[in-house]
């Protein structure tokens, strides 16, 4: 079948809307089927288009899948539960895979990079327009209120003001009003008041503009920035700021403050009746109560998980959804990106999963250091290695960066091939 304009429409298409429908929609169903649908696209026209790089890259996601797939199966878990959690752990698969062929057959290493920065524009505009709609309609102003009306976060302008600063140091594309957007994207992302934007932004950013290599330099920015860290959680922890102020900064430095206790908690130190506390460390306690749940069960539960299906125990029924009065007691998916992933696929499954991660910043942020698209991708693992941590990383619903992951992965190869033909040129002259 002859491959025409046509079709490269579509798959930018299809690309910008994977890109933006996790986002806007907030309906997992729909982007999962919208993500099978551009399989099928790609299977009806392309062929010969993935890469070695490609499927080590992602076999070390298929094999937790496998095994959560597998013991899934001999536990005999709902039907429902069961092929939620196949979606859930198929979907970062599906979504590198369909970054990498889209990308490779748009054949345009610049459209992803314009695509990011002006969807993340796009975005932090419509989210400003959120929040001034929220301060001139609401009496009752608060963080969480702003918060829960106008979003929580967007892993989309993150990377894209990322790019727009890589774009000023390095002059990648023609890019009008770099600064304008600069801002204004920034505005938004402070507005957003995410935690998780906030310890990721600068890590992320020293990535992608080459920071934190392994080079006398990016030691030098790497200890400079874990120090400034360290600096400001000594002074949140010499300072007592209230719970429930009604001040934004202190609302947000308390959040920031209660952070490391929403990943860490230590064994018996919380009283689930004690809702304030309870709510603070939400992330560690559903972690914790599912582990121990594993642990507790025979040792081939802990090599290889409970499957696919399987569901945690909160011991009480926690206010979690908005269609449910009672509260859910059984949870499937978890914060924590490594605990949810143990609980499906056990230790060998979380340490295919934890591979992965390591291939990914070390193949690109050691061993190709002159390359913009190995940082990028250095870049995004150092970000999935983190909000793994507190959003499940990789395995988060509705987010989009996987997509990018295969994106960068088949410019990485362009780039790669074109210093070789440079060099191979500038050798045989």
């Amino acid at each position: 079948m002859k491959f025409n304009t046509g079709v490269i429409f579509n798959f930018k298409l299809y690309f910008l809307l994977l890109l933006t429908a996790g986002l806007l929609i907030k309906s997992f169903e729909f982007t999962f089927f919208l993500s099978l649908f551009t399989i099928v696209l790609i299977i009806l026209f392309t062929k010969n288009l993935v890469s070695k790089n490609l499927i080590n890259l992602i076999t070390f996601l298929i094999i937790p899948l496998l095994i959560a797939a597998t013991v899934g199966i001999f536990s005999k878990q709902s039907e429902y539960d069961y092929f939620k959690d196949l979606a859930y752990l198929t979907k970062p698969i599906l979504f590198i895979f369909i970054g990498y062929v889209t990308t490779r057959k748009i054949d345009d290493k610049n459209f992803i990079f314009k695509t990011i920065i002006l969807t993340g524009f796009i975005f932090s505009v419509l989210h400003l327009m959120k929040v001034l709609k929220y301060i001139i309609t609401t009496n009752d102003f608060s963080i969480h209120g702003l918060r829960g009306f106008a979003g929580l976060g967007n892993e989309v302008e993150l990377i894209a003001i990322c790019l727009i600063i890589l774009n000023i140091k390095k002059k990648i594309i023609d890019l009008k009003n770099s600064n304008l957007m600069l801002v204004i994207i920034g505005i938004s992302l402070i507005l957003y008041f995410s935690r998780t934007t906030a310890f990721t932004f600068f890590l992320v950013l020293m990535a992608i503009l080459g920071y934190m290599k392994l080079t006398k330099k990016g030691l030098k920015y790497s200890f400079f920035l874990l120090f400034s860290i360290a600096s400001i959680y000594f002074y949140l922890f010499s300072i007592d700021i209230p719970r429930n102020s009604d001040n934004a900064l202190d609302s947000f430095l308390y959040k920031l403050k209660i952070a490391p206790s929403e990943v860490f908690l230590s064994k018996g130190s919380l009283d689930i009746n004690d809702h304030d506390k309870l709510w603070d460390s939400w992330r560690a306690y559903e972690s914790s109560v599912a582990i121990k749940q594993i642990v507790s069960e025979p040792a081939t539960n802990i090599l290889f998980g409970l499957g696919a299906g399987s569901l945690i125990d909160l011991g009480f029924f926690a206010p979690l959804s908005d269609n449910n009065s009672d509260g859910m007691r059984y949870i499937s998916i978890l914060h924590n990106g490594y605990v949810y992933i143990f609980c499906k696929s056990g230790v060998i499954g979380l340490m295919f999963y934890i591979i992965f991660l390591i291939k990914i910043l070390s193949t690109f942020g050691f061993k190709n250091k002159n390359f913009i698209t190995s940082n990028i991708l250095f870049g995004l693992g150092i970000y999935f290695l983190l909000s793994s941590f507190v959003i499940a990383g990789i395995y988060n619903l509705h987010d989009p960066l996987s997509l990018l992951i295969g994106a960068y992965l088949r410019n990485f190869e362009i780039e790669k091939n074109e210093n070789r033909n440079i060099r191979h040129l500038k050798d045989s002259l």
